[in-house]
């Protein structure tokens, strides 16, 4: 099946494709040969009977939200009059968001002068849950490709995608299966004929199933055994080890990083090592949506001198944890406030502020978005707890004004 797919992505006409070919080629295929086998994917409904409260939590959830489908509520940006327009620097280009019968549309003018759209392509689905932006693909011919046109939350408006030079009309990005393995539960590929192609049996954003394994097994057997308490046939990340519990989360936090086994061959539980090369760390690292924050947290003080600190000590993944003070109640469990010399200086009021000093907000140096007006940069926290002089004047600044 695997020689199937090498010999069909031969004949592949995208440039774009040709290069990153191999990344579809081993991926599911392989995995698909033994599908009758084991467990499959059933999607996070089935464990809503038995996981209410997690599961009414859980969706609310970055992690979850991080693909849908293209509808009306999923995209963030605006299609009203006089906000559906991206100009840029060249004058004669422009793109358009549209709302048709059939749905929501990107379409590229070449002239401003034109009423006809020289490309238009339709919001199939959403990347990003929107907290700070989104992107959108599209399908062509049983593939996916990244619009040229994003939303970006901190600007409130639409803006080139990222990496897309201002002014240029690019519709043949392709959207890799790496890419898809961070972004979605569950993507599969087929051959048909000389082609190959991605399944409709998917699972979009992150759900249970993608931390927890598959679960049919599980769902059949507590179906059938009502009376039983402890789950049976799943797969318990609290129970891993400290290093794959980092694993765990290392998969889409530690960067693009190299794959050695296909995407989606991964399973929890399993040292990452063996399925992915991440991305080196360097010490002066900025933090990035596909940086290796696994990889900063591991030079921290506090994760070094520590034998059980991971992502979940501070992370709760089943429920939205966007209350920075709140978050800093997780430092004070291993720091006696008086041991920082802010809350001696200005008071208890500073003790709801360790993230912002000792977690830095620091601009991207990837995910960097170029539009008419200027080029702007995504901001992310450093997972790094270090010690931050900039941003701890930041912090004495605003608790001063007050």
């Amino acid at each position: 099946m695997m020689q199937r797919a090498l010999n069909a992505l031969q004949h592949v006409k995208s440039p774009v494709i040709s290069i990153l070919g191999f990344l579809v080629s081993f991926s599911f295929l392989a995995a698909a040969d033994g599908a009758e086998e084991t467990p499959y994917f059933v999607g996070p409904q089935s464990c809503r009977p038995c996981h209410q409260e997690i599961y009414e939590t859980y969706v609310q959830t970055a992690h979850f939200n991080t693909s849908r489908t293209a509808n009306e509520h999923s995209i963030k940006g605006s299609f009203a009059y006089g906000r559906n327009i991206l100009r840029t620097r060249d004058p004669n280009v422009y793109f358009q968001m549209e709302k048709r019968k059939d749905g929501f549309y990107q379409t590229a003018y070449r002239s401003a002068e034109s009423s006809v759209g020289s490309r238009g392509e339709r919001f199939d689905l959403v990347m990003g849950s929107g907290r700070k932006g989104q992107s959108y693909l599209y399908w062509r011919e049983g593939l996916l490709y990244q619009l040229p046109v994003s939303y970006f939350k901190a600007a409130g408006r639409w803006t080139n995608s990222p990496g897309m030079i201002d002014g240029q009309i690019v519709f043949d990005r392709f959207i890799s299966p790496r890419c898809l393995e961070c972004h979605t539960t569950l993507f599969q590929a087929e051959v048909h004929g000389s082609k190959v192609r991605y399944s409709e049996r998917f699972v979009l954003g992150l759900s249970c199933e993608k931390c927890h394994g598959a679960a049919s097994t599980h769902v059949a057997f507590h179906k059938e055994n009502l009376q039983a308490t402890a789950g049976r046939h799943i797969l318990n990340p609290e129970q891993f080890s400290r290093e794959r519990k980092l694993d765990q989360c290392a998969l889409c936090h530690s960067g693009a990083g190299k794959s050695i086994k296909p995407p989606f061959s991964y399973l929890p539980g399993e040292p990452l090592a063996g399925y992915l090369e991440t991305d080196p760390v360097r010490e002066d690292a900025r933090p990035d949506v596909h940086g290796n924050q696994v990889g900063l947290l591991r030079l921290s003080r506090c994760f070094v001198a520590s034998d059980d600190m991971s992502c979940s000590t501070c992370h709760n993944v089943h429920a939205e944890e966007r209350d920075l003070p709140q978050l800093a109640q997780k430092c004070v469990r291993c720091h006696e406030p008086p041991d920082c010399g802010i809350v001696r200086k200005v008071g208890p009021s500073a003790r709801q502020h360790c993230i912002g000093c000792h977690m830095a907000d620091q601009r991207s140096s990837v995910i960097t978005i170029d539009s008419d007006t200027e080029a702007f940069a995504q901001r992310y926290r450093n997972h790094t707890i270090a010690i931050y002089p900039e941003a701890t004047q930041r912090v004495l600044k605003r608790l001063n004004e007050k």
